[in-house]
C-alpha cells in the first residue's frame, strides 16, 4: 500500500471529493485525520473507515479560522506526533454577479477557500518532516483559458489563488523537503456542482479525482513539485461539459 502509515489530514472530508480521498487513502494504509464543519458527517464517515480496518480522528472545525486551525494541528501533533501529508479540500460556493457582488459573500469565500489552505499550509510546515506533501484541490474555474460561468467570480477568484499559493508553496517547502502540488478538476459529481452549475454535466467521479491525489501523496510522484494538472475528463465523452 503505497501510503501505508501516512499521517494525512484532508479538510472537507464530509462529502464530496474530500471524502472520496479521505476513503482512497484509508484503504491505501493512511491514517486519515478528517476535518470539516460538520461533525456529524464525519462520525459518520470515521465510523465506516474504522469498520474497514482504518486508523482515523475526528478534527472539525472551520479552516478559514486561525485559531480553530492551530488547535487542529496541536491535537495532531500531540495524538500523532506530526503529519505526513495535508489535503486542502474545503471549499465553499457563492454565486453573485460583479455588478450585484455582496462583499461579505466575496469575503466569506475567499475566507474558506483560500485564506484556509494558507493556514492549514503554514501549520503543516512547521510540523512536516522532509518527506511530506501537500495537495491544494483547486478547479478549471481557477485555470486561464477555459470556459468560465456567470456568477462564479468569488469562487473562480478564490480558485485562481488557490494556483498560485501552491507554487509559492512549492518554493518555499522546497528547503523543507516538502512537495505541494494542485489538481484543477473539470465537472465532479458532487453536491456543490449541482448547487453551483445545475444542468451542467460531470464528466468526473470524486473516485477519479482521489485517485489522482493519492498519487500526489505518494513517493511515485517524487518528481512533481508546484505542478497544476488538470482533470478534465472529457475523454470519456468526447466533448465538453455543457449547461
Amino acid at each position: 500500500m503505497r501510503l501505508k502509515g501516512k499521517r494525512i489530514l484532508i479538510t472537507g472530508a464530509g462529502r464530496g471529493i474530500g471524502r472520496a480521498v479521505a476513503c482512497q487513502a484509508a484503504r491505501e494504509g493512511a491514517w486519515v485525520a478528517l476535518n470539516s464543519r460538520t461533525e456529524s458527517e464525519l462520525d459518520v464517515l470515521a465510523a465506516t473507515l474504522r469498520d474497514e480496518g482504518g486508523e482515523c480522528l475526528v478534527t472539525p472545525g472551520d479552516i478559514g479560522c486561525e485559531e480553530t486551525v492551530r488547535r487542529i494541528f496541536c491535537d495532531l501533533r500531540r495524538t500523532w506526533g506530526g503529519l505526513d501529508g495535508l489535503v486542502n479540500g474545503a471549499a465553499i460556493f457563492k454565486r453573485g454577479l460583479i455588478r450585484d457582488m455582496v462583499l461579505s459573500d466575496f469575503q466569506e469565500v475567499m475566507r474558506v477557500n483560500l485564506i484556509g489552505p494558507l493556514l492549514c499550509a503554514r501549520e503543516a510546515f512547521g510540523c512536516m518532516l522532509p518527506g511530506g506533501t501537500v495537495v491544494n484541490i483547486s478547479s478549471l474555474s481557477g485555470v486561464a483559458g477555459v470556459q468560465k460561468f456567470e456568477g462564479f467570480t468569488a469562487y473562480g477568484l478564490s480558485k485562481f489563488g488557490l494556483v498560485g499559493l501552491t507554487e509559492m508553496m512549492a518554493l518555499e517547502g522546497k528547503i523543507l523537503g516538502i512537495r505541494s502540488n494542485c489538481i484543477s478538476p473539470g465537472a465532479v459529481d458532487t453536491g456543490m456542482l449541482a448547487e453551483a452549475a445545475p444542468g451542467l454535466v460531470p464528466f468526473l467521479e470524486p473516485t477519479d479525482v482521489a485517485d489522482v491525489v493519492c498519487f500526489l501523496l505518494s513517493a511515485e510522484s517524487c518528481a512533481l513539485n508546484g505542478a497544476n494538472l488538470i482533470l478534465d475528463g472529457n475523454s470519456r465523452t468526447g466533448g465538453a461539459g455543457k449547461p
